[in-house]
């Protein structure tokens, strides 16, 4: 079973994108992310994937992903990515959604953006999502409540850079978004994500 070092390590032999295919993503990203929240919306099994309450969560998902992703194009730290999906997952599960609602989600965003941006653009970023969906079962096993500790190695109470942060739905933040609220901030510079904790997401200007 990977644990949250083999993740950064696979997650290293990624590439940015070149700069000219980061500029037309980040161009289109809020009409991309419209245009995956209506297919979403259309699905009848949504409600299954995301919970009752959870429609306007995951809306919120879809219009912060693209925020997250045209960061890690930017300035791509491999640990950032990793610790962010995996905080991504345990928030989300604690508030309803299932686990199958991430190949859902992606197949939809990898499906939209190869109808939407240039074949090269597409070629570009898309391993960043292969490898996403590639993972969704690491990620899943290492934010399962039962054994998140035995499986990465931590006991009780630990709290290190290895060691999820486990905290139940009551104790957590309702999230903007899975991927960092602070990205819409005005800024001629790259906002880098950091390590996301129980107080919710920091940001630092690059």
């Amino acid at each position: 079973m990977m644990t949250r070092e083999d993740l950064i390590a696979s997650a290293g032999a990624l590439s940015p994108p070149p700069a000219a295919a980061a500029e037309e993503f980040s161009h289109k990203r809020d009409e991309l992310a419209a245009r995956v929240n209506q297919t979403m919306a259309q699905r009848r099994d949504l409600e299954k994937m995301v919970g009752p309450d959870g429609h306007a969560m995951s809306e919120d998902n879809n219009r912060n992903f693209p925020l997250f992703m045209e960061s890690l194009f930017q300035v791509f730290e491999p640990e950032v990515l990793v610790d962010t999906v995996l905080w991504v997952f345990r928030t989300y599960r604690a508030h309803g959604f299932s686990p199958i609602y991430w190949p859902a989600n992606l197949d939809t965003w990898v499906e939209t953006l190869r109808q939407e941006l240039p074949a090269d653009v597409f070629a570009a970023i898309f391993p960043f999502y292969r490898w996403l969906i590639t993972h969704i079962p690491a990620f899943t096993a290492l934010t399962d409540e039962a054994g998140a500790g035995r499986r990465t190695g931590c006991s009780a109470g630990a709290m290190n850079s290895s060691c999820p942060v486990e905290s139940s739905a009551e104790e957590m933040p309702d999230p903007p978004g899975p991927f960092i609220s602070g990205m819409a901030i005005p800024s001629g510079k790259p906002v880098i994500p950091m390590r996301p904790d129980r107080q919710g997401w920091n940001h630092k200007r690059h």
